[in-house]
């Protein structure tokens, strides 16, 4: 585990009938009110558990308005055997949905695939490449 200097923040969206935490740590947090809207903005090593998925990446930012994270930065995002590698990985909340772009690679079991943007459905387990597609298939 990592050494963190400022925080850890553990948050909960209401989703549906039941509240969906997740928890995000990260070296540098800053927050600012837009409007309605709450922006939460995680800088340096940033580590995150969203609905029992993993992540890592540089930057990160929650929106409420929208219910969002955007992280950025080298993203890994890893559940179970599934790895993901992007630029760029939104993580809608509400929707318990994913999208990952830029540069996708994903990874589970001896299946790879890349694409220029993917979109993961959490609730059915479901995988949906876009654009540019390769797809290697092995042991």
């Amino acid at each position: 585990m990592m050494n963190f200097k400022f925080f850890l923040c553990v948050l909960c969206v209401l989703c549906g009938r039941t509240a969906l935490a997740y928890e995000i740590r990260a070296e540098r947090m800053e927050t600012a009110q837009e409007g309605e809207v709450l922006r939460r903005t995680y800088t340096g090593r940033v580590e995150a558990l969203v609905d029992s998925v993993a992540v890592r990446s540089g930057k990160a930012v929650y929106f409420s308005g929208t219910e969002e994270v955007v992280f950025s930065g080298g993203v890994e995002a890893a559940e179970g055997a599934r790895r993901v590698l992007a630029d760029t990985l939104v993580y809608l909340l509400k929707e318990r949905r994913a999208v990952a772009s830029g540069d996708v690679r994903v990874t589970e079991g001896g299946r790879e695939f890349r694409a220029d943007r993917v979109l993961l459905l959490r609730g059915a387990d479901r995988v949906e490449a876009v654009g540019r597609v390769d797809a290697r298939y092995g042991e």
